[in-house]
């Protein structure tokens, strides 16, 4: 579980009852957490995108060997550039080839927040051809939608 800070990728899994396992904070990524949900292993990472971090991504990457979980703001359109950006970068990274991508379009319950098809839009992932893709819009106080999310990842997975 990848995306940009503040996005809410904590927040998210704490909604579903994901259990902390571990976590700890560097100077290069402001969070690091390793947790399971069901029997799922989840990585959830907070990363910098400067150059210099990114040296340091394909670490966590061998362990990303089923799926990966993208997780934007919907209400953060000045961002949205930035999180495509990272999301392209991730895709193309070998130890990510192919795998599913459930992208999460989070905040849908505030106002303004874009629509799921304004975020797939706005992130060009009709574009993505290499491996099998889905958006779910989700908000931290609606539990039922993340979980679909995540079940749609499970499935691909098995």
């Amino acid at each position: 579980m990848v995306g940009l800070d503040s996005a809410g990728k904590t927040t998210l899994a704490y909604k579903i009852g994901a259990k902390e396992v571990g976590n700890c904070s560097t100077s290069l990524i402001s969070y690091y957490e390793r947790f399971v949900w069901e029997n799922l292993n989840i990585l959830c990472l907070d990363l910098g995108g400067s150059t210099k971090t990114k040296q340091i991504w394909s670490h966590y990457f061998k362990d990303s060997n089923d799926g990966i979980i993208f997780v934007v703001d919907s209400k953060d359109e000045e961002r949205m550039g930035l999180a495509k950006s990272e999301l392209i970068w991730l895709l193309t990274q070998d130890d990510l080839k192919g795998l599913p991508l459930l992208l999460l379009a989070n905040k849908q319950d505030l106002q303004y927040a874009m629509s799921v098809a304004e975020v797939t839009e706005k992130l060009g992932l009709d574009e993505i051809v290499d491996r099998k893709w889905y958006v779910q819009g989700t908000s931290n106080k609606d539990e039922r939608s993340i979980l679909n999310g995540i079940n749609w990842l499970r499935k691909i997975m098995v």
